[in-house]
Parts: structure tokens; C-alpha cells; sequence
């Protein structure tokens, strides 16, 4: 019978941990006995010798030949028992103050790479001062990536919004999480965003019609909630916080009271500044939050549990459970701007409907009002009818192609006297749709849909050198197929609405599939 893990055994994973385990009580069963010295941190704090994730392993240990043989005794022993060989020749020794002829001494004798700082270790870099902007490009060079041109391209405005938000949870949270950004790299990485929503790149800009600011805030202050960097950054530090005060006997706490003193530093950061390593700024974190106006120390409050230990909560929660989006919302509120009016997501359309119709409220698509307001287009007639002065109001609601095709949807609904005032009164009629509100998500499916399809209708005219009339029942038949397919594909199996009771009685069918 063969010792080892096989590569692709569901197994695999569960028995790689069980056997590191090993590794672990060998290592510290080692250090007990002498043969092996850690790093012994000041004020009787624990003695560090590895730091294992997965099969990422980092040993550390006080500089000697000797100490260095040992631990390569040790992993010989842990390969010869478990069957999981390590690879000397893909692993790395550094030495800190130690004289390069030791270094290749011992380089020669583990069949080891010397390597110098910094390096990447589980994607973050390590040994580096990230309070200079070079130690940033890996970020910067992976926002770039993922936040492509060519991706813009192939990308509804909801696409580029749900990626955006994707890189920001993703890419950004190892370092963000560790490290206090420049606010040069903060500027970077947002107008990097920015381009891809509005889809450039460097080397070609696309025209931003709506203020960035306007686009981070949060939806329920009328924007698309994709949040800044800045404020997601500075939550995510506030965590180490919470994490300090409540997880009070885990080693990492152990090590950084044993460096920073038993308050960590939080209630002396002076004192953490003067260290070095990232803990200075974690420390200093309350600080940076007031400038913003955020009064961070006073959002936690210290009770008794019935036991007699202190239990700590976040005020800016109802669990009192400390969440980073909690303080990253209330970071974006203070400093971004209210968009007009309070703007809800319907849950059944994409989210590229949500977004034009956002836009239409913002007066901000590029019709011919506004480009030839900014000097690209000299004349401003509409596109659809080339009768009127095209704008947001005349395109869907005043263009005698949109009034005839919203009075036949009024009429599918028994909406046949529902008078409109502009385009926000299209926009906010679920509020009128007595009932359940499913029904009311669905009713205002149609109006985004309508909306969706005489933009298109009116770009396919506008920029179409062939004549492209589609009739009116054409343009009706869209919106009733669009908006099934649409509502459809987000319901429950049991909720499935059927396209011949769709057509005729939609009301009557939406009541059947609640």
C-alpha cells in the first residue's frame, strides 16, 4: 500500500490537512525539546516558528546553520512518515543582517534559492514599504486587466457595474485589508473604474455624462451603490478593531500586544506610529476616520455578559455585530454627494434597464439635446419622428412612436387613462398598482422595458444609414416578449407566467402565479 495523497481524490484536500497537522506538533514538539528556536517576541509573548496556509508554509527561526538544519531534519522526518515531500528546490531562504556567504552556505545545503525582500506570499507583499506607490503596481496592473476595454465592450452598463463591484470585493480586500492606501492609488484605481463603466480605457476616453461621486453612493440615496475605494479601504482596517476587542486569546492578538503593549496600541497610537510594519497605521485607523467625520470609537460600546466578561457591540448595527459594509456606507455618506431623488432596482429586469432608466432621471443620455449642447451634433431634432426638439420627455413619452406604443400597453394593462407628466411619473407609477407587491415589481418591469425598447428603436434609426421602421405592434410585441423572458428568468419555477394568458389577461395572470 502506497503512502501519499493522489492529486484529484475528493479525500485529498480533508487528508492534506490532517497530515499538516503533523507538520505542526512536529514543530512544536521540536521547539519544546530545544532542537529548534522560533522567533520569541518580547514581553513573554509566543514564540512564532511557521505560518501555514494550505501548502504555503513560511518557517521562521533564529539565524543559525545549525537551526537551519534541524528544521530541514524535521521536514525529512515529516516526508518520510506522511509521504508529502517538500520541494526544496522551489522554496526560498532569506536572511535578515546575516552575511551573504552564510546565506549561500546554506543555500547549497538545502538545495534552497536565496530570495530578498520583498516577496508576494498568499498575494500580498511582504517586506515592502507601501507608503511608496511602486509596491502598488500589482494591484494597479490587475485592476487594468480585469477591468479591460475589450471587456467594456462586450458589457451592458449592468455588466460593467456588476464587474466593477466584483474587482472591488476581490482583487482590492487582501491588500486593503492589511494596508492603508496612498490616496495617489486610490485616485489611480478609481479612474480606472471610472473608464470601464463608462467604457474606455487609456488610450481612448468615453464621455462620463453622470459625476463619479454620484455613481459610488449608496442606492438608497438615489445612486448605483458601487461604493468608493477610499471608504472600503478604511472599513476593512476598522475590522482589525472589532477583532482586537472581541477575540481576545487568539495568538495574532497575543503577538501584537507583545509588540504594541496589551491595548494594542489603539488607545496610545503615538506610540504604534513610532513601530514599524503595518500595525502603525491599523492603530492610528480612529484617527484617519475623524478627518472624514466619523467619530469611530464612540460607535463601540462595552457591556457585561451575564458571565462577567466584557462584550463589545457596533453601534451602526442592529445585531450590534460590527459589518463592513456598515462603516463603509456610513464613510460614503458623509463625503458623496445625494443624488436627485431615491431610485429603487428592479429585482426583475437586468440590471442594464435599471441603470438607462437612472440615467433618463439624470437627464443624461446622449441624445441630441445634450450633444449638441456640448458642440459634438448641430442639430437636435428627434431621431424617431425628425419632427420635435429631441429630449428625454419628447423621446418616450411626447414622440408620437412612444405615445401610440405606451397607449396600447396602457390598454394591455386597463391602464387606459393613466396620464403622465414626465419621465419620473412612468417610473414611480407601481406606487399606484394596488395589490401585492410582486405585482407591483412586475408592473414597473413594463415601464423599463418600454423604456429599453424605444431606446433601442431610436438608436437603430439614429444610427442606421438603411431606413428601419418598425411597426407599432412590432415595438408592442418587443416589450410584452422582453419583459415575460426578463420576469421569467428570475421567478421560481411555480411562478412561471404563461405567454397566451400574458398577452391577453397579464393582471389576471400575474394574481395566478403569485
Amino acid at each position: 500500500m502506497e503512502r501519499g495523497i493522489s492529486q484529484g481524490d475528493p479525500l485529498s484536500p480533508f487528508l492534506f490537512i490532517i497530515a499538516a497537522e503533523g507538520l505542526n506538533i512536529a514543530l512544536e514538539m521540536t521547539k519544546q525539546s530545544g532542537a529548534f528556536s522560533g522567533i520569541q517576541l518580547p514581553r513573554q509573548g509566543p514564540s512564532i516558528s511557521h505560518l501555514q496556509y494550505a501548502d504555503d508554509v513560511i518557517f521562521l527561526g533564529s539565524w543559525s546553520i545549525e537551526n537551519a538544519k534541524n528544521l530541514i531534519r524535521i521536514l525529512r522526518c515529516f516526508e518520510l512518515s506522511s509521504g508529502l515531500k517538500v520541494n526544496m528546490s522551489k522554496s526560498k531562504i532569506f536572511g535578515i543582517g546575516v552575511p551573504n556567504c552564510e546565506l549561500e552556505l546554506l543555500a547549497c545545503y538545502s538545495n534552497c534559492s536565496i530570495a530578498s525582500f520583498p516577496f508576494i506570499y498568499l498575494g500580498l507583499s511582504v517586506g515592502g514599504s507601501m507608503a511608496r506607490v511602486t509596491y502598488w503596481n500589482p494591484i494597479i496592473e490587475k485592476f487594468q486587466a480585469r477591468l479591460s476595454k475589450w471587456k467594456a465592450n462586450n458589457l451592458s452598463f449592468g455588466g460593467r457595474l456588476t464587474l466593477c463591484k466584483a474587482v472591488l470585493s476581490s482583487l482590492s480586500t487582501f491588500y486593503f485589508f492589511i494596508y492603508k492606501a496612498l490616496v495617489k492609488v486610490i485616485k489611480t484605481l478609481e479612474k480606472i473604474r471610472m473608464r470601464f463603466f463608462w467604457g474606455g480605457d487609456e488610450t481612448s476616453k468615453k464621455m462620463a455624462w453622470i459625476s463619479w461621486d454620484k455613481i459610488l453612493a449608496d442606492k438608497d440615496r438615489g445612486a448605483l451603490g458601487l461604493g468608493s475605494l477610499k471608504a472600503q479601504n478604511l472599513a476593512l482596517l476598522g475590522k482589525w478593531w472589532w477583532r482586537f476587542k472581541n477575540y481576545p486569546y487568539s495568538m495574532w492578538e497575543e503577538a501584537i500586544k507583545s509588540i504594541y503593549g496589551v491595548d494594542g496600541g489603539f488607545d496610545r497610537p503615538s506610540v504604534a506610529k513610532r513601530k514599524s510594519g503595518c500595525w502603525g497605521t491599523i492603530a492610528n485607523i480612529s484617527k484617519f476616520l475623524e478627518k472624514d467625520g466619523v467619530s469611530f470609537s464612540n460607535h463601540f460600546h462595552r457591556s457585561l455578559n451575564p458571565n462577567g466578561a466584557h462584550k463589545w457591540s457596533w453601534s451602526l448595527e442592529p445585531s450590534g455585530v460590527f459589518l463592513v459594509r456598515s462603516l463603509r456606507c456610513h464613510i460614503d455618506n458623509l463625503y458623496l454627494p445625494d443624488s436627485d431623488g431615491i431610485w429603487s432596482w428592479n429585482p426583475l429586469t437586468p440590471g442594464k434597464l435599471s441603470i438607462l432608466a437612472w440615467r433618463i432621471c439624470h437627464g443624461k443620455l446622449p441624445i441630441m439635446v445634450n450633444l449638441s449642447r456640448i458642440g459634438i451634433c448641430s442639430s437636435n431634432l428627434c431621431r424617431i419622428f425628425h419632427g420635435d426638439r429631441e429630449s428625454e420627455k419628447h423621446i418616450f413619452l411626447e414622440c408620437p412612436v412612444s405615445k401610440e406604443v405606451w397607449q396600447l400597453i396602457c390598454k394591455w394593462w386597463r391602464l387606459l387613462d393613466y396620464p403622465l407628466v414626465s419621465i419620473c411619473d412612468m417610473l414611480q407609477c407601481k406606487g399606484n398598482v394596488a395589490g401585492h407587491q410582486r405585482l407591483a415589481w412586475i408592473h414597473e418591469a413594463i415601464m423599463l422595458t418600454f423604456i429599453w425598447v424605444i431606446w433601442k428603436y431610436r438608436n437603430l434609426r439614429a444610427h442606421s444609414h438603411a431606413p428601419n421602421s418598425k411597426s407599432i405592434p412590432a415595438l408592442v410585441f418587443e416589450v410584452k416578449s422582453l419583459s415575460i423572458f426578463w420576469i421569467n428568468a428570475r421567478k421560481k419555477k411555480g411562478q412561471i407566467l404563461r405567454w397566451s394568458e400574458w398577452c391577453s389577461d397579464p393582471i389576471l395572470e400575474c394574481y395566478s402565479r403569485l
